[in-house]
């Protein structure tokens, strides 16, 4: 029975021995997969060993028989599994941050008790540097500032 045009016809998932575990989910996605360069090149270097005989039947197999290296059976990761990694990469990653944190704070504090001792230095306002200036003028440390001319025009 063939699937209609426009629909996607459901079935058992299958791999491609051939293509490295290529994994085809339906009717659509297998013409598409037969079709394709890599499944192409795949049966060239399988004929090339001397196997030009390979059917179809014998380049796919069910997906849950599958196994990518032969005898071992593939190590698969649930969704909670996954989930559950990333979250324990995720908590780790914001306690490593907040460590951080909590290291500069403690070094900022640090330095704050270090320079209790000492007064803060501030900059005087432009009234105060101008009297600086002309205190260390009149000590003769500075020479006098430059009067400014104004510059009219006439």
């Amino acid at each position: 029975m063939e699937a209609p045009a426009g629909k996607i016809a459901k079935g058992k998932a299958v791999k491609c021995i051939l293509c490295g575990g290529t994994l085809v989910l339906n009717s659509t996605a297998l013409r598409q997969h037969v079709g394709s360069k890599k499944h192409k090149k795949s049966l060239k270097e399988v004929e090339k060993d001397g196997h030009a005989d390979v059917q179809l039947h014998e380049a796919f197999c069910f997906a849950e028989d599958h196994t990518a290296s032969g005898d071992e059976e593939e190590e698969v990761e649930t969704y909670g599994e996954r989930m559950a990694r990333i979250n324990a990469a995720l908590d780790a990653a914001k306690a490593e941050a907040a460590k951080k944190a909590a290291a500069a704070k403690e070094k900022q504090k640090k330095k704050r008790q270090a320079k209790k001792g000492q007064e803060p230095k501030k900059r005087p306002g432009k009234r105060q540097r101008q009297a600086l200036k002309e205190a260390a003028a009149a000590a003769g440390e500075l020479r006098a500032p430059k009067e400014k001319k104004s510059k009219k025009k006439e």
